[in-house]
């Protein structure tokens, strides 16, 4: 199979004429605001251009951390700075709630319902991911895109029949049958840490109670996970050049890998729990409105903005458009674009991978819990108990306590 070099390249030309997207009568010195955790060219970008379109509007984007990472202190502070804000009747009009725990902040009623405010024509999106994020019946937040992962096999598993997302129960059946034969995933870490976490968040529900902030780890379930876990943990690698690897960016050419190559998509698998779910996460700005905010309206029509499709066919937004028509122009103008480069584009066919791409995005129904603190402490005691520095039953007692502490607070 031949390798295909990527790249992304003069899409901007894309909005040249740009008029399609859902214009507004600006009032005059209308100024919406907006804090964000971390800067955005896709936001920047959308405000620049949604400016343009509005000749009266103001938007102020405030990040309040310059630092892309997993900052776990940045976070913090940012949290603190939104809660205040928001229970003294304060704040910006759109509030970045990506890492936070905004359900806490939906159940005071800081946020407003965007439900009906907000329409669209559910053809035209990944409904499914869109809906994931309800909550109780209420639209607070709505993602821009979504990213997730996906496992292929090594030539060993070619006579065993796979199903279309498998389950920790059977991977470990799977590896008991064949313990000489190695794993491997395509979109990201393969290390026995990540593995248990992504089942950890799958089954979410399970040991966390949002609504009562409660927590409840130290059980058989969570116990039963770390361990199975750790039985396959010999038999887990990550993908190496020449083996396949998932287009994470739909289309778009950018390689997983370092190595800076992809080929064509081949038998990819969803992770899933015994529901049938599937994860999936959001890395870019997450907005939701400010339940105090004065504007409201103009807040609502610049969240249709990003949502656009014409806004969402942008490179700067990075990893999977939630909007389908901007999924399959990029996908189209990047692949039209490598041809003219002069990259050899092998075997691969577009309208194939996009139906595959499609298929997978569709099975996408659980959200990743987006409260930063609350993760780090899971995946820190994952990782104590897989270095071998507590076991399983210790590591539950932990997470339990040290979870039940910070949800009180």
């Amino acid at each position: 199979m031949k390798k295909i070099l990527l790249t992304i390249l003069g899409v901007t030309a894309l909005f040249t004429g740009m008029c399609g997207c859902n214009r507004v009568q600006s009032q005059a010195g209308r100024e919406l605001t907006i804090a964000t955790l971390f800067e955005s060219p896709y936001l920047t970008l959308a405000a620049q251009r949604y400016e343009a379109l509005h000749e009266s509007t103001t938007i102020t984007i405030k990040a309040y951390s310059t630092k892309e990472g997993q900052q776990l202190t940045d976070t913090e502070i940012y949290s603190q700075y939104i809660n205040t804000a928001l229970m003294s009747g304060l704040g910006e009009d759109i509030i970045d709630v990506r890492r936070l725990a905004w359900v806490h902040l939906a159940d005071k009623g800081k946020l407003f319902d965007m439900q009906g405010a907000i329409e669209w024509e559910k053809e035209d999106y990944y409904q499914n991911i869109l809906d994931a994020f309800i909550y109780n019946g209420a639209r607070y937040v709505t993602p821009l895109n979504f990213n997730f992962d996906v496992f292929t096999f090594s030539d060993a598993y070619n006579d065993i029949e796979i199903p279309d997302r498998f389950t920790s129960d059977w991977l470990v059946t799977m590896v008991q049958k064949n313990p000489d034969a190695p794993l491997f995933r395509s979109s990201s870490s393969m290390s026995p840490t990540a593995l248990a976490f992504r089942w950890f968040l799958l089954d979410f529900q399970w040991y966390v109670d949002v609504g009562t902030k409660e927590a409840y780890i130290d059980n058989e379930r969570f116990i039963n996970l770390l361990e199975s876990i750790q039985s396959i943990s010999g038999n887990l690698r990550g993908s190496a050049q020449g083996e396949s690897s998932l287009m994470l960016q739909l289309i778009m050419y950018n390689a997983v890998s370092s190595t800076g190559w992809v080929e064509d998509y081949q038998e990819l698998f969803l992770l899933g729990n015994e529901d049938g779910k599937g994860l999936f996460s959001t890395i870019e700005f997450l907005p939701a409105i400010n339940a105090n905010s004065k504007n409201k309206e103009l807040a609502v029509d610049f969240i249709r903005f990003l949502l656009s499709a014409e806004m969402q066919a942008s490179p700067e937004l990075m990893y999977c458009p939630v909007n389908r028509t901007a999924a399959a122009d990029i996908a189209a103008i990047m692949f039209a674009e490598t041809k003219q480069l002069g990259f050899d584009v092998g075997t691969f066919d577009l309208e194939k991978n996009m139906i595959l791409f499609d298929a997978l995005a569709e099975q996408l129904n659980v959200v990743e819990y987006s409260d930063f603190v609350l993760t780090s402490f899971v995946y820190d005691e994952l990782a104590r108990f897989f270095a071998g520095e507590v076991n399983a039953a210790l590591a539950a007692k932990n997470l339990q306590a040290r979870l039940n502490t910070y949800l009180k607070e």
